[in-house]
């Protein structure tokens, strides 16, 4: 098999294992455009754009939109992504922006009915979890009512006519840098602008090559950040072990709570039935973190921009910002465009997913359905010829085929080419019987997509015994 993107193959593999599909059609799609309702993960500009150099580099979904052949503009400048940097699921989070007037907005636009042949994307929770934590009390509220009411927007899009609705799950917010500024800026009050620098300095020098790296690094930069403008050994010491204490048990919450909006938006869009294709980046970000280099990354832990930096400003000209190493964090909330580009890599290996699977089998169809036809064309031939015993006959031919899959969509918008030679021998060993012997050899090129590209060389052998009067 041969892959046109080396890293496509890759994601392609991971999605095999990681994503749920929800009643969506195994058929290709030819989508007219992408419509997106969300966060910071998904603005292109209503409020910002969260990455670095953002201006030069695609977000995610710019990138799928660029796909199907589209281009994403957002809403605000009369486009199709209504996503907005800081927005919730539903009201009452701390945000003036929600996916739940994200939705209605659009579908007011439309007079209530959605575009039967659109890819739709809907991500939202992140910030939903982030003001789940800082409410210990009603924490597990908070994100069940989130993600039911996500669910509820996800239905409103389906029961207007929309086509496939990608919902990704939303990201471990403990394994983001926030979660260790937020330890730092309260245990050491009185310095933590010095704390947050002298943590930051080592964890972005570090590799993170596992997720026990990771945690080590973490725990270290907090021991670092204790050196700032505190001289006592003990005080560093005991302040350390307290960071670190609170440090893991606040991932811990922090990862409960993500996994408890993940499967309450599981369950609901699972009732709710329609095309969704219910995409694990929580499952791929942990993959990215158990393995970065795989990925293409060093640091897991750090952040490009300089501390204190958000991504929407950041770019890489600012004094301070790192590009010694390829980083998964642009800030301590959002990913570099190096991210992005993997998020969109693994999204588009889900759409395509059902069409390759549809695709592969075509190669050995080819070789069976060509080596069918010589030997039904060998056995008409049969029928009028009187062998007699001891008579030695062969046969064979070549057929190659062309097919543009236009003319069938089932296979995707692209082409196929398959070459096939047989030759074969039978020999009439009685008035009644004959025997026989056939070999096929076949090379088949399929190019169902763009992004999908594989080649099968196949080889098939047979023999029989024949009754003549089944020849005649």
């Amino acid at each position: 098999m041969n892959n046109k993107k080396s890293r496509f193959f890759r994601l392609t593999h991971c999605a095999a294992a990681t994503v749920i599909f929800l009643g969506m059609n195994a058929s290709a799609q030819a989508y007219d455009q992408l419509y997106v309702f969300g966060d910071s993960l998904s603005d292109t500009g209503n409020i910002g754009r969260w990455t670095f150099d953002g201006s030069s580099h695609q977000l995610y979904d710019e990138i799928l939109a660029g796909n199907i052949g589209t281009t994403l503009t957002p809403s605000s400048k009369g486009g199709l992504n209504y996503a907005e940097g800081g927005g919730v699921a539903v009201p009452g989070l701390d945000s003036d922006y929600t996916t739940q007037d994200q939705v209605k907005n659009y579908l007011a636009s439309t007079g209530g009915r959605a575009d039967p042949n659109g890819l739709y994307i809907h991500w939202i929770g992140g910030n939903d979890l982030a003001a789940a934590a800082l409410n210990p009390l009603k924490a597990l509220d908070i994100a069940t009512n989130s993600a039911t009411q996500a669910a509820a927007q996800v239905n409103e899009l389906l029961k207007a006519g929309a086509g496939t609705v990608i919902v990704p799950t939303v990201p471990n917010i403990g394994l983001t840098p926030v979660l260790m500024e937020g330890i730092i800026q309260v245990g050491l009050l009185p310095v933590q602008q010095q704390a947050l620098e002298a943590a930051y300095k080592y964890l972005n020098a570090q590799d993170t090559p596992s997720t026990d790296a990771r945690t080590e690094a973490i725990h270290n930069a907090l021991k670092a950040a204790t050196t700032a403008g505190l001289d006592s050994e003990i005080v560093q010491d005991l302040l350390s072990k307290g960071l670190i204490a609170a440090y893991d048990a606040l991932r811990g919450v922090a990862s409960g709570l993500t996994d408890t909006y993940n499967t309450t938006e599981d369950i609901a869009l699972a009732k709710t039935g329609g095309n969704i294709a219910r995409v694990d980046i929580n499952g791929l970000f942990n993959e990215v973190i158990a393995d970065p280099a795989l990925y293409g990354f060093a640091n897991t832990a750090g952040t490009a921009c300089p501390v204190g930096t958000s991504a929407s400003e950041c770019t890489s000209n600012l004094p301070g910002f790192d590009s010694s190493k390829s980083f998964l964090f642009a800030d301590h909330f959002h990913p570099t465009p190096q991210a992005h580009a993997l998020i969109a890599d693994y999204i588009q290996s889900v759409i395509n997913g059902p069409l390759e699977v549809t695709a592969l089998n075509q190669g050995s169809l080819a070789l069976t359905r060509n080596s069918q036809g010589l030997l039904d064309s060998r056995y008409q031939q049969l029928r009028t010829q009187d062998n007699q015993a001891g008579t030695f006959g062969m046969f064979g031919g070549y057929a190659g085929q062309y097919l543009n899959n236009k003319s069938n969509p089932s296979l995707g918008d692209g082409d196929s080419t398959t070459n096939s030679g047989n030759i074969g021998a039978d020999y009439q060993l009685t008035d009644r019987w004959m025997l026989g012997v056939m070999i096929s050899g076949s090379t088949d090129r399929q190019d169902p997509t763009d992004n999908f590209s594989y080649r099968t060389r196949g080889w098939l052998a047979g023999d029989g015994v024949y009754r003549r009067e089944n020849c005649r």
